[in-house]
């Protein structure tokens, strides 16, 4: 419910002056219908010519869903730009200390851990 109050406030057509939606952490307590739901919706925001700046820790969501990429270790700047650029297994691996590789199933690419 908190999350419909924040993005009425921020709606085009209830808002048009608004520009900026910063979320933390808005899928996490979401269903998978849910969280489909609130991809399209930010997904249409941001085609109105907006922004929406989302601080998430699921990968691969942000690999799917993601235009730009900011990577943060430890509160600071790691990379930023292009998200097939930034959500690299190289850079992931180093920021993370954990193995990762891509995992190509069709279109999509799937950020995996390597597991011994």
């Amino acid at each position: 419910m908190r999350l419909a109050a924040v993005l009425l406030q921020v709606w085009p057509t209830v808002n048009p002056l608004s520009q900026l939606l910063l979320l933390d952490e808005p899928t996490n307590s979401l269903d998978v219908a849910q969280k489909v739901a609130l991809d399209r919706l930010l997904r249409e925001f941001c085609q109105s010519g907006r922004s929406a700046l989302v601080c998430a820790h699921d990968l691969n969501h942000t690999l799917q869903q993601a235009g730009r990429v900011w990577l943060l270790q430890a509160g600071r700047l790691v990379a930023e730009g292009d998200t097939h650029e930034v959500m690299e297994p190289g850079l992931l691996s180093k920021v993370y200390d954990v193995d990762f590789h891509l995992q190509a199933v069709g279109e999509q690419r799937w950020i995996m851990t390597k597991t011994a």
